[in-house]
């Protein structure tokens, strides 16, 4: 946590007065003046059970896409890292085409030949080409800034309505805003996901 400190805004109140307060960076993928600006989030943890204490109350940095931004499922990969959007239609668009050498180049340097690896086998770039394939649509719902990264939070659907969570942590480089998975192992990062991600309606039968 500790060089999260001074990068970004995530205050958490629990009931016994814990306060986590992390400062923001002012210009990580901003938008545009036209359009969805930065703002505080707060999300309301409401225990279970009437006398169950104080709420946990949860405050971070995001743009929030009102309505969805539709990102497209087909097409020609257009390479554009300038911005985590821009960076996020070309990374999609790779690996639904099983394009090794963009999804590879989509990763933060450190991160490419453990990519390149993976990808590298046969079977396991079928199953990642198929899994992009069945999806019809994307949505992007929301921007959030968690210290040196940004996260994409996307709710992905297929022919059939079924629709399901998806986010993409996107880190700035000197090529542009690529993705990583380095925050895998962080359990705040991990928590903060579990709390903003969409709730998928019930599939259909």
């Amino acid at each position: 946590m500790r060089r999260f400190l001074d990068l970004f805004v995530f205050t958490l109140k629990l009931v016994f007065g814990l306060v986590i307060l992390v400062c923001g960076l002012p210009s990580q993928g901003q938008p545009s003046a036209s359009g969805p600006q930065r703002q505080v989030v707060t999300k309301t943890l409401r225990p279970l059970g009437a006398n169950a204490g104080t709420a946990v109350v949860i405050t971070y940095e995001a743009v929030v896409y009102d309505p969805a931004e539709i990102i497209p499922t087909a097409g020609t990969v257009e390479w554009d890292t300038r911005t985590p959007e821009t960076a996020f239609r070309g990374v999609f668009l790779a690996n639904k085409q099983g394009d090794t050498n963009l999804i590879v180049r989509g990763f933060v340097p450190a991160e490419r030949e453990r990519i390149a690896g993976m990808v590298a086998k046969a079977e396991m770039l079928e199953k990642n080409t198929a899994a992009y394939g069945r999806v019809a649509k994307v949505s992007l719902l929301q921007k959030t800034f968690y210290g040196e990264h940004v996260i994409l939070t996307t709710a992905q659907e297929d022919t059939r309505g079924h629709q399901w969570p998806m986010s993409y942590a996107f880190k700035r480089t000197n090529e542009g805003w690529l993705l990583t998975n380095e925050l895998s192992d962080d359990p705040v990062y991990s928590q903060l996901m579990e709390i903003i991600a969409p709730k998928a309606p019930p599939k259909p039968k």
